[in-house]
C-alpha cells in the first residue's frame, strides 16, 4: 500500500510539472474558451445513443491496454485524498495566470449532487469534439479520457477530460473541460507530446 501511495504522489507531481512546463510561455490555456453557459451541447436522443455506443466501443477496444490501466489506477476519490495528503505534508502550488481563464490551480475535488455525472461529461466532450472540432468517431474511439474533477474555482468546478490514444504513442491528445454545474463546455485544446 505504501508503494501505491508513493507512486500516486510521484504521478501527481509529474503531472503538475508537465503542466507547468507546457504552459510556461502560454498566454491562453485553451485554444477555444467559453464562459459558463455559453457553449451548451444540445443533443438529440439519436446523438446520445450513438455517443453511448462510441463509449462502449472505446471501453471494449481499450480493455487491458497499459494506457487504460494507468488511467484507472487512480479514481477521483483517490486523486482528492492524495492531494489532501500532499497538502498535509506541506505541498504548495503557485497559481498560473492565463488571459482566458485567469488564475489556475490544480485542486482535485469530489463532485456533489449539483454536478453532472462523469458519464454525461464524457458524452458532452465527445459530441463537442465531433461537432465543433470535426474529429471523426473512428479516431475518437481510439482515445480514452484521463479524467479529473477540479475545484480550483469553487464557484465553477469542472470535469477535465484529456483524451489520450491507447494505440499510438506520441499521438496528439485533446483536452475538453466541462462546467460541472450546467454541463456547458469551458474549453478545448489539442496538444502533440514533444519528444
Amino acid at each position: 500500500m505504501k508503494k501505491r501511495s508513493i507512486l500516486s504522489t510521484c504521478l501527481i507531481i509529474v503531472l503538475i510539472v508537465i503542466f507547468a512546463f507546457s504552459v510556461v510561455h502560454a498566454d491562453k490555456y485553451f485554444d477555444k474558451y467559453y464562459q459558463p453557459g455559453e457553449y451548451i451541447i444540445d443533443m438529440t436522443e439519436e446523438e446520445k445513443l450513438e455517443t453511448n455506443h462510441l463509449i462502449e466501443d472505446t471501453l471494449l477496444a481499450s480493455e487491458g491496454s497499459s494506457v487504460r490501466l494507468g488511467i484507472e489506477h487512480e479514481t477521483i476519490q483517490e486523486q482528492h485524498d492524495r492531494y489532501q495528503e500532499m497538502l498535509s505534508e506541506g505541498f504548495e502550488q503557485t497559481p498560473f495566470v492565463f488571459d482566458d481563464i485567469g488564475e489556475y490551480l490544480w485542486i482535485p475535488g469530489i463532485p456533489d449532487e449539483k454536478c453532472i455525472p462523469f458519464q454525461d461529461a464524457w458524452t458532452i466532450a465527445l459530441l463537442y469534439l465531433s461537432k465543433e472540432e470535426g474529429i471523426p468517431d473512428q479516431e475518437l474511439k481510439l482515445r480514452i479520457p484521463q479524467a479529473s474533477f477540479e475545484i480550483g474555482n469553487p464557484d465553477a468546478p469542472i470535469w477535465k477530460l484529456i483524451f489520450v490514444s491507447f494505440v499510438e504513442d506520441g499521438a496528439s491528445h485533446y483536452e475538453v473541460c466541462i462546467y460541472a454545474h450546467d454541463g456547458s463546455v469551458q474549453g478545448y485544446k489539442s496538444e502533440t507530446p514533444v519528444g
